[in-house]
């Protein structure tokens, strides 16, 4: 009976652990997919670029994304999530920090295509993760914890964005976090 006890505790305990990392992990999503587009007329100045060029880092960032979705998802449940999850993670964070650092527009693209395909196993994986960790008589309250993060992190990137390019540069969005 103790066992099972322990085993209760433990299986609770690793999915408020999962829930609480993958719901900041969400937030910061949110903040820097709501930052790109708070910094186009920062963009917009220094490299004198289009709308249609700004739209261009939009889209090759959702392309990525959509390509990577289900490629993602179908290695995560061949290697596992975490295998698949931890090094995207990483990635992710390494391409959007190398965003702040671009010299040229075009190296800023091919980072943000990066931040997308890095990206692309975010939801399915995050969902596939908490779905196995969460207790079946939570699971609505979990996602639902999951989910505000991706409103916050929405909300507060448009500010965090626009007060941090203001006041330090552009290229600090996406290093700082």
């Amino acid at each position: 009976m103790e066992e099972k006890n322990s085993d209760s505790k433990r299986n609770t305990k690793v999915a408020l652990s999962a829930l609480v990392l993958l719901s900041i992990l969400n937030f910061v999503n949110q903040v820097d997919r709501r930052a790109l587009v708070t910094i186009f007329p920062l963009l917009k100045l220094e490299w004198g670029l289009s709308d249609t060029q700004l739209g261009l880092a939009v889209s090759l960032f959702t392309l990525g994304r959509t390509m990577m979705s289900l490629p993602a998802g179908w290695l995560a449940d061949r290697k596992g999530i975490l295998r698949v999850m931890q090094p995207m993670v990483m990635l992710w964070s390494l391409f959007t920090m190398l965003s702040g650092w671009a010299g040229r527009f075009w190296g800023f693209l091919a980072f943000r295509l990066g931040v997308g395909l890095m990206d692309g196993g975010n939801g399915p994986l995050d969902l596939a993760y908490l779905g196995k960790v969460s207790p079946k008589q939570k699971r609505g309250i979990f996602l639902g914890i999951y989910s505000i993060a991706l409103y916050l992190g929405s909300g507060i990137g448009v500010i965090y964005a626009g007060a941090i390019g203001e006041r330090f540069g552009w290229r600090w969005v996406f290093i700082i976090p």
